[in-house]
């Protein structure tokens, strides 16, 4: 996530749950042009302590707040289905209920299921 991305999203959370950035900033114990700083995305490197601290009173996921998981890691949507098994779904769309069967049984044989 891009700094403004972050920025935009401690801003969210601080007004989901009806802080200022005085507010804010008077929990966190700094000053509320820092938590402008943030929102704006004019400061890069929060300390970790402190997106902790920020995360726990915003009562947000310091993953989710600050977008923390690679792109790599990202699991797809639940409702999303991988290549693979999607290809796999369309396979077994084709054969008939028996055919199914014989493959379900062949693979939980193979995988020791």
């Amino acid at each position: 996530m891009t700094t403004n991305k972050v920025g935009n999203s401690i801003k969210e959370a601080r007004k989901a749950k009806g802080l200022t950035q005085k507010q804010l900033a008077k929990l966190l114990k700094c000053s509320h042009t820092t938590i402008s700083k943030y929102e704006q995305g004019e400061i890069e490197n929060m300390p970790r302590p402190r997106m902790q601290q920020m995360a726990d009173i915003l009562e947000v996921s310091p993953v989710v707040l600050f977008d923390l998981v690679d792109d790599k890691q990202k699991q797809p949507e639940q409702n999303e289905l991988s290549e693979v098994k999607r290809a796999l779904i369309d396979l077994v769309d084709g054969l008939s209920e028996s055919e199914a069967a014989v493959l379900l049984a062949s693979l939980k044989s193979g995988l020791g299921r």
